[in-house]
C-alpha cells in the first residue's frame, strides 16, 4: 500500500501488516481464485506471507518463503548471529529520524545506490552470481536490479516515505509466538552471506513450523534468488514436487 500506483492511505495504520494480507485474499478472489496453491514472500514480503496463512490458512497451500523473519526487524537485522544490546532501538531512532526527513532519507537512499553500485560488481566477481542470468540480461543484472529498486523509491516522496514507515510496521510486528500454528508445508529459504535477514532468522522458523524444511545458499545475500536461482527454484520444484506426491 502507498506504493507506486496504490492508493495512499489517510491513516498510517492501514498499512500495517494484517492491512496486507486482507489485500492479498482480496486480489486472489478478484482473479477468480478460491485459494492459492502456493504463496511466496520475499523479505519485507515474508510478514505479509505468515499473516495470510495464520489469518486464511484455507486460502494457501504450500508457502515458500525466501529471506524472511518473523518480526522485530530491527532487533535482528545486521545482527548475524546475536542480538546486540540497544542495536535495535539505535536502528529504529534511525528511521524513525528517515521518516521525517524527507531530504536526508533520500540522501541516504542516493548513497546506498552510489554504495550498491560500486560493491555489487566486486562481490558478483567473488560469488559469481547466476550463470544463466548474466547469459540472459548481462554480467551487470544485479545492479541493474538494485538501482532500479532503489530507484523506484526516489521516484515520488510517498514512495519513500511509506517504504520507511512499512519498516516500522515491519519491526512492531511478530509472529514469532504463532509459528507452531502453521501446518502448511513450507520451504525457508536463506543467503549465509545476508546482513539484511540473517540465516539464523530462518533457523528459528524452521525449528518452530512442524513442516518446514530450511535451505542456506552458501553463495547468496538477501537476494537469493536472484543471485542463485539455479539452486533456489530447484529447492522449491523438490517441495512442489514432494507434496504432489503425498
Amino acid at each position: 500500500r502507498g506504493f507506486f500506483a496504490s492508493g495512499s492511505p489517510k491513516l498510517q495504520r492501514r498499512i500495517a501488516i494484517p492491512e496486507h494480507a486482507h489485500d492479498a485474499v482480496e486480489v486472489l478472489a478478484a482473479a477468480g481464485f478460491e485459494k492459492a496453491d502456493v504463496i511466496i514472500g520475499h523479505s519485507m514480503g515474508t510478514a505479509v506471507a505468515f499473516e495470510t496463512v495464520l489469518c486464511y490458512p484455507e486460502k494457501v497451500g504450500v508457502v515458500i518463503i525466501l529471506n524472511g523473519f518473523h518480526g522485530q526487524v530491527f532487533h535482528t537485522s545486521m545482527q548475524p548471529l546475536i542480538r546486540l544490546p540497544l542495536f535495535g532501538d539505535l536502528l529504529a531512532a534511525f528511521v524513525d529520524l528517515l521518516v521525517n526527513n524527507a531530504k536526508l532519507a533520500g540522501a541516504f537512499v542516493r548513497f546506498n545506490l552510489v554504495f550498491f553500485g560500486l560493491v555489487l560488481p566486486k562481490y558478483v566477481r567473488i560469488f559469481g552470481g547466476s550463470k544463466l542470468l548474466s547469459e540472459i540480461q548481462g554480467p551487470e543484472y544485479l545492479s541493474a536490479f538494485f538501482q532500479g529498486y532503489l530507484g523506484g523509491l526516489l521516484s515520488t516522496d510517498t514512495n519513500l516515505k511509506h517504504w520507511l514507515r512499512l519498516f516500522q510496521e515491519l519491526d512492531a510486528h511478530s509472529v514469532y509466538h504463532l509459528l507452531p500454528e502453521i501446518s502448511h508445508p513450507m520451504l525457508v529459504v536463506s543467503g549465509f552471506w545476508d546482513g539484511i535477514t540473517p540465516a539464523m532468522q530462518s533457523a528459528e522458523i524452521v525449528r518452530r513450523v512442524p513442516h518446514a524444511v530450511h535451505y542456506c545458499d552458501p553463495f547468496s545475500s538477501h537476494a537469493s534468488i536472484l543471485e542463485s536461482p539455479e539452486r533456489v527454484v530447484g529447492e522449491i520444484v523438490a517441495i512442489l514436487q514432494q507434496v504432489q506426491e503425498t
